[in-house]
């Protein structure tokens, strides 16, 4: 399905169907120009962006939307190259999910505490599902998914998740919102079944395996997405970041010992002068 088929088959029916165009004081302009183009030098601008759909009410603009080619029965383009991003967003494949979460619940200890990071809240509630079907244990709130959408209750899995004296839920899908400001110790595998973007990103999701906790040695990354290698370089070493950072909280802490030693030194001295002054004093006056 193509763009112009996207607007026509599913964009306009529901901005219809929600009033836009149709209640009084509603507007909906199509092919709206947003900026003029990039300048590229002798007058010249390139192509310039332009809006599919801009929502507007009592003459303020409300929203933007833009349609996408896609392919509504899920088929697969002939001579298309899909790459990891595109799967469980343009494409998506049972088995090969069904796979994967077979692969990683055949090596985790199950019993052990689990995030498993998806590619869209969707993704994340397809793996949830396929986990409690293939798991071991009996407790049907075993695997349970917490994303934005999930609101209260996917809050209080979490509570549930991060409290050590509790065991129930055991795993946690998520796309998004776990990979920063959870602190949740006994955290001992980390499952990667999306694509990560940085190595800022990268680190921060592994971080949630690094809390301490009483015998806790170690954590296991299951990476089937090569996100490992945003971690180093070509060569294996680690990145220059990396390094920089190193050498930089190394260097500070020297920086502050030497200030101390000469504040100290100058105290010594301001010492020294007093006492002797002192001494002279009494000297003096005897």
């Amino acid at each position: 399905m193509n763009e112009a088929e996207t607007r026509a088959e599913h964009v306009d029916p529901a901005l219809k169907a929600a009033g836009w165009g149709v209640v009084e004081g509603s507007r909906v302009r199509r092919e709206v120009p947003i900026t003029p183009g990039r300048i590229e030098g002798l007058g010249r601008r390139g192509k310039g962006l332009t809006a599919d759909y801009v929502l507007e009410y009592r003459n303020t603009k409300m929203a933007v939307i833009e349609a996408k080619a896609w392919n509504a029965e899920g088929e697969v383009e002939a001579g298309k190259r899909y790459e990891e991003k595109d799967f469980n967003k343009i494409i998506e494949i049972k088995a090969r999910e069904k796979k994967r979460v077979e692969i990683f619940l055949s090596q985790i200890n199950q019993r052990e505490k689990t995030l498993v990071f998806c590619a869209t809240q969707e993704h994340a509630l397809a793996v949830r599902d396929l986990i409690n079907q293939m798991k071991t244990a009996t407790d049907p709130n075993y695997c349970q998914r917490v994303t934005a959408d999930d609101g209260e209750l996917g809050e209080q899995h979490l509570r549930d998740f991060q409290d050590n004296e509790k065991t129930i839920p055991t795993i946690l899908t998520t796309s998004q919102k776990l990979s920063t400001g959870v602190d949740a110790r006994d955290i001992r595998n980390i499952v990667l079944m999306r694509p990560v973007n940085s190595m800022i990103e990268f680190k921060q999701i592994i971080g949630r395996g690094t809390r301490l906790y009483d015998g806790k040695d170690y954590f296991t990354i299951y990476d089937f997405v090569k996100a490992h290698h945003h971690s180093a370089t070509p060569n294996g070493t680690a990145s220059r970041s990396n390094r920089s950072r190193r050498s930089l909280r190394t260097r500070r802490p020297n920086r502050r010992c030497r200030a101390a030693s000469k504040s100290r030194r100058r105290t010594t001295k301001k010492r020294r002068r007093s006492i002797s002054r002192t001494a002279r004093r009494a000297t003096s006056s005897t």
